[in-house]
């Protein structure tokens, strides 16, 4: 088990739940038009809801309308807001360069087209606008911390990754100078998880800011991958190891039903928690009764996004708001503890480093790398994501690195899937890795870098330079040896969808190599090659591409079941199962307690057996218990998440 990583107020470890906040009447005008008893009863019903944080945006146009200025009318509206978040015991995360909003850029007159990040003039105007307000708020208990900005990369442009270090850097140490306490981030949407190379590089931030805020609005065409994009990006944000706001999530009922909102909001929240995140900040509060007033004039989806509506109602999520609050209570926060996970996705260095003459697609890469995470959840593993480490010298003609690549030393298996690229120290490791008892996982994709083939996979490749092997449109893979949970002469089929040179398949002759699978002409398909203590899993056809592109492809092909069977050969541990794929699981330690977290994903009512070494499970919500003798059989509604404090049997 490992600490989960939550920010503090007081010294005390706090779970962020929240929105990102606008005053209904006003929206991004709501300083200039600011209304104090509106505020104060929208701060009320927020915490009436179990909020505990606003993510509030300090509007640059007012706040800084001339250089070198700032309005004090404004600042001290400001301080009438953070008297009101006392008052209703309410914390905020105020943002200072806004920036960007909801669709629309909203510059100061005066910048005049100068560079947000290296113009010297505009950033003594930057430091001063910061240094003011931190000077004038930094005694203020509601603050709890401190964001640079709103997407910032949207305001002042993508740049590069010396320009975008040296900004938050000067920025951040202008803050810190007056209030070295409060945590800092960046605000930016942490767009590099998705290989967006904008200039705002994790591998620098990380040693600059206190905690990540990924920002995420998705669009899936797999519903089970879509439900688990929250839970794979605080796993990939936490590789950095610092604790992981998801500062930005939600939609607007304008893109689906306020009843599959609350369920959408619902999975986040468990998902989130179980996954090493610190919190989650909703977006956002209200709708807005403001069709003339841009941005929403132009984005009208843009008013429909809120957890109330415009009569100041409460859409059916705000009750999940406090369903979540009261589940926070009942837990030890300081003593918050998640599983160690023993398996790793593999990430390629080339998805985040820019090797020179190298291309990956990294929108299709993102995808392989959901749908992995997706596969194995669906398995039951807890899994992490290692990132591989570039090969960089600061030095030109430093050519020679003599460098040894070390893998998580908690790693029982690793998978890296339908990825062409590693560098040549990685694929050494993985041999490595194999040799003392690890158990390794690749599948192909066309034109590989790999130039220990043989070694791993016990087969020779029988490839032709510059074509693709193109499969059939739907493919049958037979079982020829038996595996964990998977007999032999079984069948899984897949539909292939997709350029010929994604889809290809290798073609192989196998060395060492046991052949597991085979494809309806007798190709091997699945392979198993003994090196050392360990083993390694090869599979021919590039599985995870072909589940990735096709519509719900989770619910047609059981690939999660090839992922348990690789599992269970790595000695993976599974302490508590249940038979159903669609039900995330993770026993989570609060205290002296043991908690069994159950997710459904799914968008249907789903059954299973639920499996494990212990006498019963307690609902903590509802009380009810479960006896587990030989297994039980539970029912969990559509993306219903349940929480269960298990006890043990008495020794």
């Amino acid at each position: 088990m490992e600490k989960s990583k939550l920010l503090k107020k007081n010294g005390k470890p706090i779970y962020i739940l929240g929105v990102n906040y606008w005053s209904r009447h006003a929206g991004p005008l709501m300083w200039r038009k600011w209304d104090r008893e509106k505020v104060r009863n929208e701060i009320r019903q927020m915490r009436s809801l179990g909020m505990n944080t606003i993510r509030s945006f300090l509007y640059m146009p007012d706040f800084m309308p001339r250089p070198g200025e700032l309005d004090e009318e404004m600042l001290n509206r400001f301080a009438e807001f953070l008297k009101l978040c006392k008052e209703e015991g309410m914390y905020t995360f105020p943002s200072f360069f806004v920036g960007h909003m909801s669709g629309e850029n909203w510059d100061v007159p005066w910048r005049e087209g100068r560079n947000f990040y290296t113009d010297p003039w505009m950033l003594r105007q930057e430091i001063k606008y910061v240094q003011g307000i931190v000077s004038r708020f930094k005694d203020e208990e509601a603050i709890i911390g401190w964001l640079l900005s709103n997407e910032i990369p949207l305001y002042g442009g993508n740049t590069t990754r010396d320009i975008g270090y040296m900004w938050v850097r000067t920025i951040c140490q202008a803050i810190r100078e007056i209030d070295p306490i409060r945590p800092i981030s960046t605000g930016d949407g942490c767009w590099y998880l998705n290989g967006d190379d904008n200039g705002f590089n994790l591998d620098d931030l990380v040693n600059v800011l206190d905690f990540f805020g990924p920002h995420s609005y998705p669009s899936e065409i797999d519903s089970i991958r879509h439900s688990l994009i929250p839970a794979m990006l605080m796993r990939l944000a936490g590789t950095w190891g610092l604790p992981v706001l998801l500062e930005e999530f939600g939609c607007s009922t304008a893109h689906c039903s306020e009843e599959h909102q609350a369920d959408y909001y619902r999975t986040t929240f468990h998902s989130v928690l179980i996954n090493g995140g610190c919190g989650c900040l909703g977006w956002c509060y209200t709708d807005f009764p403001l069709p003339y007033q841009r941005p929403y004039s132009h984005h009208p989806f843009e008013m429909l996004f809120g957890v109330t509506r415009i009569d100041n109602s409460v859409k059916p999520v705000g009750k999940e708001f406090q369903r979540f609050a009261s589940l926070i209570e009942k837990l030890d926060l300081a003593n918050l503890e998640l599983p160690t996970p023993q398996t790793y996705i593999i990430v390629p260095s080339f998805f985040f480093y820019p090797y020179p003459f190298a291309w990956m697609d990294k929108g299709m890469t993102n995808r392989i790398f959901l749908q992995t995470f997706t596969t194995a959840k669906m398995a039951k593993m807890t899994t992490g994501f290692w990132r591989e480490p570039p090969i960089i010298s600061n030095i030109p003609y430093d050519i020679e690195l003599f460098r040894e690549v070390t893998l998580p030393k908690e790693a029982k298996l690793l998978i890296l899937p339908a990825f062409p690229m590693l560098t040549a120290p990685t694929w050494e490791a993985l041999f490595k890795f194999a040799e003392s008892g690890g158990t390794v996982y690749f599948s192909y994709r066309y034109q590989p870098w790999i130039h220990n083939f043989e070694k791993l996979t016990g087969c020779v490749h029988k490839l032709r330079y510059g074509l693709p092997n193109i499969p059939p449109s739907s493919l049958t893979i037979s079982f020829v040896k038996e595996m964990p949970g998977i007999e032999e002469g079984e069948i899984f089929n897949f539909s292939i969808q997709g350029s010929p040179f994604h889809t290809a398949f290798c073609p192989l002759e196998p060395r060492s190599a046991e052949v597991l699978a085979i494809d309806e002409e007798g190709h091997p398909a699945i392979v198993m090659n003994r090196i050392g203590k360990g083993k390694v899993f090869f599979s021919a056809f590039p599985f995870e591409l072909y589940v990735g592109e096709t519509p719900e492809g989770n619910k047609a092909t059981p690939l999660w079941r090839l992922y348990k069977a690789i599992a269970k050969e790595a000695g993976v541990d599974f302490p508590v199962d249940f038979t159903n794929p669609f039900i995330e699981m993770e026993v989570v330690r609060s205290g002296e307690d043991e908690l069994l977290w159950m997710i459904n994903h799914s968008w249907e009512s789903v059954e299973g057996t639920l499996l494990g070494e212990f006498e019963k499970l307690v609902d903590i919500e509802s009380g009810e218990e479960l006896s587990i003798s030989g297994g039980s059989d539970i029912i969990i509604a559509k993306k219903e998440a349940r929480v269960f404090k298990i006890v043990r049997k008495e020794r």
